[in-house]
C-alpha cells in the first residue's frame, strides 16, 4: 500500500462524506466521530492520501488487469488477454506459469512494469508478504533502473513506522526517477509518489516548512489533487497560517463534494490545539451553514456530547430524524445519546429500528449488547449475549467486538469465556476505543486490580470514536485516585 493509500476493509469500513483519508477505525466510528478520525489521521500522518490516480483494487474482484497495469497504460476500452491469462494461472496456484506469461506480455509491451513486479502485486492481494518481498528484491536485481520497487519498499517502511528507512529509500529512488525514460506516465506517477512520501515524512517529523515546500510542489504538478490540498491545509495550520489553511480545506471540498465542511476540520484542529473558543466558533459556523447536512450535523452533535450538552445533541439528532425518520446515522446518534441519558427505552427503540433497516449494523448491535446486559431480565441478558456473539463472530479480530463480548460474558458470570474474549480483543496491542478501555477497567476493578485499571483508563493511545461511557469513565478514575464522586461497580 502506498503512503496514504485508502484502506478498504470489508464489513466494518464505512465511507462517509468528510473522511479525508478513507481511514476508519473498523465498525465503531459514526459519521460524527469520522471527522475526529480525519484530524487524528492527518495529525499523526500515518495514513495520507497519496494521489488521485492511485489504483486501489476493487472490492468485488481485486485481481484484474486494470489493477496490475495501474498507471502504466491507459486501460479504458482495451483488453489484455495475456494479463488475464496470467491471472487465471495465478488463481490456479501456478505462480511460475503466471510469471512466464507476464514476461511475454512485458516483452510485447515494454511500457508495462517488470513481470516480477506485476507478480508481486498479485501476491500482495493474498497477503503473502515474504513472496512480495522476494519478488521486489528480484526486481531490483533484474531491473536496477526501475524505481518502483524502491518506492514500494519506502511506502512499506513508512507504514511500519520505520521513518528513517523510508526516507533513505525515497532519497535513493529520486535520481532513478529523474533518469527513468521507459514510460513517461509511470515517471510522472513516481514523481508524485516521491513528493507525497517525502512530505509525509516531513509531517511526521514536524518539519512543517519542508512539508510546505514539498506539498506546494505536488500541487503545482497536480492542482486538482484533493489529498495534497488537505495535507497542505494541515501544514499551514501547524505553521499558524490559519486563513491559508482554511483556503486549502475549502479548495479540497470544491474538488470533492464528498468531503466534510472545511469549518469542521478547522474546528477539530483548533480543539486539538487547545483553543476551545475558536473550535466552538467554527463548529457553530459550520452547523449554521449546513444544518441539514448529515456529516456536519453529526460533527456538531459530537462536539456537544464532548462538552456534556446532551440535550443540545439530542435536538440535533431529532432534527435529522425529522428530515428522514429512517436515516441510519440519525438513528444511531439518537440511540447513543439516549444511552448516555439513561433512556433505555428510546435507545432500544432507535437501535432496533436501525437493525431492522440494516441487520448487520455492527455499531447498533454493539451498543444494544452493552445496554441490554445491564437489565435484570434474563431475556434481555440473553439478547445482549446474542448481539455480542454475532459481532465477535463476524469480526473476530476487532478489539471492540471482542471486549464487548468479554464484558457481557463477565456480567453473566462466565469468567473463563470472558477471559478468552478479552485476550482476543487485546492481542493487537494497538489503540482502542475509550469505551473498550472502560470495560476492561471495570473487569480489572472487580477482580481487585485497581491500579492496573487506572493505568488502562489513563492510557493515551485511544482510537477516535464515540465514548458513551465518558462520564462513568471519569467517575471511575476519580474513585481510583481516591477522589470523591466515584461510582460503585454495581449495575448502573
Amino acid at each position: 500500500m502506498r503512503i496514504g493509500e485508502t484502506s478498504r476493509s470489508i464489513g466494518w469500513t464505512s465511507h462517509v462524506r468528510g473522511l479525508a483519508t478513507g481511514v476508519w477505525v473498523p465498525g465503531f466510528l459514526t459519521p460524527a466521530a469520522c471527522v475526529a478520525a480525519i484530524v487524528a489521521a492527518l495529525a499523526s500522518i500515518t495514513a495520507m492520501v497519496c494521489h488521485a490516480q492511485s489504483t486501489v483494487p476493487a472490492a468485488q474482484d481485486p485481481l484484474t488487469p486494470a489493477y496490475l497495469i495501474g498507471d502504466a497504460l491507459s486501460v479504458s476500452g482495451k483488453t489484455f488477454p495475456e494479463i488475464e491469462d496470467a491471472i487465471t494461472r495465478f488463481r490456479n496456484e501456478d505462480g511460475s506459469g503466471a510469471l512466464e506469461i507476464l514476461m511475454l506480455a512485458v516483452k510485447e509491451n515494454p511500457k508495462l512494469p517488470p513481470a516480477t513486479l506485476l507478480l508481486a502485486r498479485m501476491q500482495s492481494l493474498t497477503g503473502n508478504g515474504p513472496a512480495v518481498r522476494g519478488l521486489l528484491e528480484r526486481t531490483v536485481l533484474e531491473h536496477p533502473d526501475d524505481p518502483e520497487s524502491y518506492l514500494i519498499l519506502a511506502d512499506q517502511a513508512f507504514q511500519a513506522n520505520r521513518t528513517t528507512e523510508s526516507d533513505a529509500l525515497f532519497h535513493f529512488a529520486r535520481p532513478l526517477v529523474e533518469k527513468f525514460t521507459a514510460n513517461l506516465k509511470r515517471k510522472r506517477n513516481f514523481q508524485v509518489r516521491i513528493l507525497a512520501g517525502s512530505s509525509a515524512i516531513a509531517e511526521r517529523r514536524g518539519q512543517w516548512d519542508k512539508s510546505h515546500q514539498l506539498l506546494t510542489e505536488w500541487i503545482e504538478s497536480d492542482p486538482e489533487n484533493v489529498g495534497a490540498h488537505r495535507r497542505l491545509g494541515l501544514t499551514l495550520f501547524k505553521q499558524e497560517k490559519h486563513k491559508e489553511a482554511l483556503r486549502e480545506f475549502s479548495k479540497a471540498r470544491e474538488l470533492s463534494s464528498e468531503l466534510g465542511h472545511p469549518y469542521i476540520v478547522m474546528a477539530q484542529l483548533y480543539h486539538n490545539a487547545g483553543d476551545k473558543e475558536m473550535a466552538q466558533k467554527f463548529f457553530d459556523r459550520a452547523y449554521k451553514e449546513e444544518p441539514q447536512d448529515v456529516t456536519t450535523a453529526h460533527s456538531y452533535a459530537d462536539w456537544m456530547i464532548y462538552q456534556g450538552k446532551l440535550e443540545e445533541a439530542q435536538a440535533i439528532a431529532k432534527s435529522l430524524l425529522d428530515q428522514d425518520a429512517n436515516a441510519a446515522p440519525a438513528l444511531l446518534l439518537d440511540g447513543m445519546i439516549a444511552h448516555m441519558q439513561g433512556d433505555r427505552s428510546r435507545c432500544e427503540q432507535s437501535l432496533q429500528k436501525l437493525l431492522v433497516l440494516e441487520p448487520a449494523h455492527a455499531q447498533a448491535a454493539d451498543m444494544l449488547a452493552l445496554m441490554l446486559i445491564e437489565s435484570d431480565q434474563v431475556e434481555d441478558q440473553e439478547r445482549a449475549l446474542s448481539y455480542a456473539e454475532m459481532n465477535a463472530g463476524r469480526f473476530p479480530d476487532n478489539a471492540q467486538a471482542n471486549i464487548t463480548k468479554a464484558w457481557v460474558l463477565y456480567k453473566l458470570g462466565r469468567k473463563s469465556e470472558a477471559q478468552q474474549s478479552l485476550t482476543q480483543g487485546t492481542k493487537g496491542g494497538g489503540p482502542m476505543l475509550a469505551d473498550s478501555r472502560y470495560l476492561i477497567a471495570r473487569i480489572m476493578v472487580a477482580e481487585g486490580h485497581r491500579q492496573k485499571a487506572l493505568g488502562v483508563l489513563q492510557a493515551k493511545a485511544v482510537s477516535p470514536g464515540f465514548n458513551i461511557f465518558r462520564k462513568e469513565s471519569q467517575q471511575l478514575q476519580e474513585e481510583l485516585k481516591g477522589e470523591p464522586g466515584g461510582l460503585t461497580l454495581e449495575k448502573q
